[in-house]
């Protein structure tokens, strides 16, 4: 293909099996001659900034995701990358923004949103975290860590009975999973106590 074109895809998928390979400058060559012969691409920068943030040349990653919003600034997973590497340099309000507008623009991809819960999570806005992660066990509903973790965010906000509901909904999906078992054991030792302590608090007034 690339022979006959200057297909921007073929190079990126050469510069993969580069990767895989352990040609780490082969793969880099294949992503800068994509993004020379095709400077109306997103992809070629957005891509190569990934393999960069993933040795942790950060700067040099974030200048590309920026390269890469600049040609379409509609591009999805360029503000979703950028997001997680400003989440993982402590820049809350920038990586908020950019993963806000990376669900916007794709709305249908579990990994933004969530990406988005765990910088809310990290950041006490549980509410927050749990209707981005409840927006994500929609569409993988046969994850039972996405369950796991909200039945966690409930039980923090002593919303026990949902919290139950979710350690129930990782059990149908793995019943042999000793951690939901586990929780589910701790939660209903919580609403047994609560239980009892309503029970003597009416014996109490009734006396």
């Amino acid at each position: 293909i690339l022979a006959r074109t200057r297909d921007a895809n073929s190079r990126i998928n050469l510069a993969a099996i580069h990767m895989v390979q352990g040609e780490e400058e082969k793969a880099f060559e294949e992503l800068r001659k994509a993004a020379e012969d095709n400077p109306d691409s997103p992809n070629p920068p957005s891509i190569l900034g990934e393999y960069l943030e993933r040795k942790i040349w950060l700067d040099e990653a974030e200048q590309l995701y920026l390269k890469a919003l600049r040609i379409d600034p509609k591009h999805a997973v360029s503000h979703f990358r950028i997001g997680r590497l400003h989440a993982a340099q402590d820049k809350t309000g920038q990586s908020e923004s950019h993963l806000k507008e990376a669900i916007d623009l794709n709305p249908e991809a579990p990994e933004y949103l969530e990406t988005l819960g765990n910088l809310y999570e990290k950041t006490g806005k549980t509410f927050d975290a749990i209707a981005m992660l409840e927006r994500a066990s929609v569409l993988q509903p046969d994850r039972a860590e996405i369950f796991i973790r909200l039945g966690n965010l409930y039980k923090q906000k002593q919303f026990y009975e949902r919290a139950a509901m979710r350690y129930w909904a990782a059990l149908d999906i793995d019943e042999r999973d000793p951690r939901a078992h586990r929780l589910l054991k701790e939660l209903y030792e919580i609403l047994g106590q609560q239980t009892k302590d309503k029970l003597q608090q009416l014996e109490n007034q009734n006396t």
